[in-house]
């Protein structure tokens, strides 16, 4: 339902409130990524050719990343390796130009990671809060960087600022996507999309 919900979003206005669209089609999942196809859509059309270019510009936009990270980090030799290794993977290849959360997901993690291993916390929460306001399973990467952040409160070699920065680089974009799941609960009734809900099997 991902391109039906951004043109639908398209039309009736860009918003990352939870009744931006129908939960028909939003299925109750943060709109960030269809409020960017929205926009893509006002200035580019919606029409095929233009929605799988902007997934594919997604895509483009992640690999470049991941060279430019692996250039700085190590060297000439692994960036090449790292952006082919990822660039030939069945998966990429396949999904690079759906109209899919996967790989804005991917490219969101990446960045977040990228910004905390080099100690740039706000810029981590920033992406942290758009990957959260992309999907639900982006919170996984606020775990295991949460999980870092609380181990360096009992390291030796972590300043006690340093590690109330990653705590709260972790903690501002989890108060963020709650409120948005706190107002879909107000405005709709229900934390998570009934569909999904409902097939929880609880025995």
């Amino acid at each position: 339902p991902y391109a039906t919900a951004i043109r639908a979003m398209a039309d009736h206005g860009i918003s990352l409130m939870p009744d931006a669209v129908d939960g028909e089609l939003s299925r109750g999942r943060p709109l960030l990524f269809h409020a960017l196809g929205a926009l893509w859509a006002k200035v580019f059309g919606a029409g095929h050719v233009s929605m799988h270019s902007m997934a594919l510009l997604i895509s483009v936009l992640f690999l470049i990343c991941i060279y430019e990270a692996a250039l700085r980090m190590f060297n000439m030799r692994v960036a090449v390796m790292a952006f082919l290794l990822v660039a030939s993977q069945e998966v990429f290849f396949m999904q690079s130009s759906y109209v899919l959360f996967e790989m804005l997901i991917a490219f969101l993690c990446f960045i977040s990671m990228w910004a905390w291993v080099k100690e740039r916390y706000v810029l981590a929460a920033l992406f942290m809060t758009m990957l959260f306001y992309t999907k639900e399973s982006g919170l996984i990467m606020g775990f295991v960087l949460g999980l870092d952040a609380l181990a360096s409160l009992f390291r030796k070699d972590t300043d006690k600022a340093t590690a109330f920065k990653r705590i709260a680089a972790v903690g501002v974009p989890c108060v963020l996507i709650g409120v948005f799941f706190l107002l879909q609960k107000h405005i709709r009734g229900w934390y998570i999309f009934p569909f999904y809900s409902e097939i929880i099997e609880r025995s």
